[in-house]
């Protein structure tokens, strides 16, 4: 099952311009990496996306928050699901000027947001080797104008939603 946002991508219509000026297609509207959850994916990810938002037009900001999320949620299903496979998903819908980036993973269990244990003062007074984690979710649900799971067969969708030109949400 595709998750609700990708089922709402729909040819472009011609209108819908890239930065070049020409007309999108379906294509050049998304992106999708199948691969071994490792963690250079996260990376690949970011380079994937660096190259095609700007044919979207999104705003700088939003590009960035799209990035950031799509790393966070491509780095917990490889976390979840090591050496198995996991999918990366965007789709840009340029009539609604919506981008929605999702991973899919095998994991069964559900993504808990995990509350802030750290005041910036407690954090200031850890060890430079402390290694931290759990924020990821939160983050996301910070900076998406939506976001959700959407349980399959076989796993689970983890996306995030942005209003391309706009930080609103």
């Amino acid at each position: 099952m595709a998750p609700k946002y990708a089922q709402r991508v729909q040819e472009p219509q011609r209108a819908a311009t890239g930065s070049c000026g020409l007309p999108l297609t379906r294509s050049e509207c998304e992106v999708t990496l199948t691969t071994l959850a490792a963690p250079d994916v996260a990376a690949t990810v970011r380079s994937l996306l660096r190259l095609r938002t700007p044919r979207w037009r999104l705003s700088a900001a939003v590009a960035d928050d799209a990035m950031l999320c799509a790393v966070e949620l491509v780095a917990n299903a490889c976390a979840a699901t090591p050496d198995r496979h996991i999918t990366f998903r965007a789709f840009f819908n340029p009539a609604e000027g919506t981008l929605w980036v999702g991973v899919w993973d095998a994991d069964p269990h559900m993504p808990v947001a995990q509350p802030s244990e750290f005041s910036l003062a407690d954090i200031d007074a850890l060890p430079q080797d402390h290694e931290f984690g759990g924020w990821g979710l939160p983050l996301v649900m910070s900076l998406a104008m939506d976001h959700g799971v959407e349980k399959t067969k076989t796993g689970k969708w983890v996306y995030a939603v942005f209003k391309g030109s706009s930080h609103s949400r």
